[in-house]
């Protein structure tokens, strides 16, 4: 992967690459009549290397940094694709390329500290099945996840770190297919979680980032072998901006904030609705969908940090804004 960040001219000089290769193996294990033992292991190096602009006679960044991911469960198999199962398992995040570049107030006014990044790790521990209820297949499941060395942004700082302290997830999640007749089709996923804090100074707070609420649905009707139409709707909670608890751990007179409650702010819920026609023939698959069907003004993200504005600079909260009304045109060929 090669990745250019927009400072000036830089962003034709500066580079990072990475090379990643894993061995995996899984397993099955029959126990007692419809019950088996799953069972898997993966193991993932990935060596990456950054480039800065020349000009600035800054040497070659390297490393090298590896992760392991496992899962282990009880299947228990029942009649028509049913089952139930019990899991726990292990994952790994590496630093996206994005996250390997920092903001460092001096020319030339960044820094590479993806070397210093460890590996985020999850492990979790997840309860569901798949069922059958008349011609509803239902997907659900109860997790509990505690996350060590979340990559994330430091605002204060302006650096991305592994955050000293643990997480933990809770949640529900369900997926429901439901098929009306032999053309139409109701699909729903929802995830409802609480994401906080386990240690350290914020325990018991919220997460940024971490809505309670996300929720899809979708209905596809299927007018004949090659032509369908259908309609997509996302509905997501409202979510709490990145980097207030940084800077409220870090406060002094610049910020004078005495509680974290009256600290945070919340970016707004959002519903967005898209449309969709979509042809197949053969090999071939083209789409057309119209996004942000009623233009919604949204955001998926936001934080709070130092936002220079033309008339004044100071500690403010900032969102980025999501896409207006647009077409999306895709063409695929699966072989």
């Amino acid at each position: 992967y090669d990745f250019s960040h927009s400072f000036g001219k830089d962003n034709q000089l500066s580079n990072a690459k990475l090379i990643d290769n894993s061995i995996y193996a899984m397993h099955r294990l029959p126990l007692i009549g419809e019950l088996e033992l799953d069972n898997g292991y993966r193991h993932q190096i990935q060596n990456a290397t950054a480039n800065d602009n020349p000009a600035y006679s800054r040497p070659t960044a390297k490393k090298s940094t590896s992760a392991n991911a496992w899962d282990i469960g009880l299947n228990y198999k029942l009649p028509q694709g049913q089952k139930l199962y019990v899991k726990y398992n292990q994952s790994f995040r590496f630093a996206n390329i994005d996250e390997f570049w920092s903001f460092d107030p001096n020319p030339p006014y960044r820094v590479f500290n993806g070397a210093l990044l460890r590996p985020q790790n999850d492990k979790t521990y997840q309860v569901g099945g798949d069922l059958l209820i008349g011609a509803t297949k239902i997907t659900a499941s109860l997790y509990h996840t505690t996350t060590s060395n979340q990559i994330r942004y430091d605002s204060f700082n302006d650096t991305n770190i592994n955050d000293p302290h643990n997480i933990k997830r809770k949640g529900i999640y369900l997926s429901t297919i439901s098929p009306i007749n032999d053309k139409l089709t109701v699909y729903i996923n929802s995830n409802l979680q609480n994401v906080s804090y386990a240690d350290g100074p914020n325990q018991g707070q919220s997460t940024p980032l971490a809505p309670h609420l996300s929720t899809a649905g979708r209905i596809n009707y299927k007018a004949d072998d090659h032509w369908s139409v259908g309609t997509i709707v996302n509905h997501v909670s409202s979510q709490y901006y990145a980097g207030a608890q940084d800077l409220y751990n870090n406060r002094n007179g610049s910020y004078p904030i005495t509680s974290i409650t009256n600290f945070y702010k919340k970016i707004p819920s959002y519903t967005v609705t898209d449309v969709y026609a979509n042809y197949k023939n053969g090999h071939w698959d083209a789409q057309v969908t119209l996004k942000n069907l009623t233009n919604s003004n949204y955001a998926t993200y936001g934080g709070m940090g130092f936002v220079t504005q033309p008339s004044t600079s100071n500690w403010a909260y900032y969102y980025y804004p999501s896409d207006p009304r647009s077409v999306l045109v895709t063409l695929s060929y699966n072989f």
